[in-house]
């Protein structure tokens, strides 16, 4: 539109004025579109130096929660072999302490019969 009025006042005297007005706009806008670009190309920048932090990041996690599983995995197999050797070992008491206390009556009972013999 603004260059319809420039060639409709070509041969005037505000020609060379329209004419500067105009570069200094085309160069304003100029500046703006690189001052444009370079934000888009910082903020570009930003956001693959963040994607790779953050993909950095998660590998990291993944790791760290891949060992403490297999950690945790591996714990529950030793307490789970201690709790069977701990029940093992206390069946076994149980056992012997049958065994005591049936020895221990049996011996009462023969100190039973003896006394009862030497009355």
């Amino acid at each position: 539109m603004q260059i319809q009025v420039v060639r409709k006042k070509e041969g005037s005297k505000d020609f060379p004025a329209e004419i500067k007005g105009l570069e200094t706009k085309v160069r304003r806008l100029e500046a703006q579109v690189m001052s444009d670009r370079k934000e888009i190309v910082r903020r570009h920048q930003l956001q693959k130096r963040d994607t790779g932090f953050y993909k950095r990041n998660l590998t990291e996690a993944r790791e760290t929660m891949q060992s403490t599983m297999m950690q945790a995995a591996d714990d529950v197999m030793i307490l789970t072999q201690k709790l069977h050797e701990v029940e093992e070992r206390f069946a076994q008491c149980r056992v012997d302490k049958e065994n005591e206390e049936q020895g221990h009556h049996t011996e009462l009972e023969l100190m039973k019969a003896s006394i009862t013999d030497c009355q």
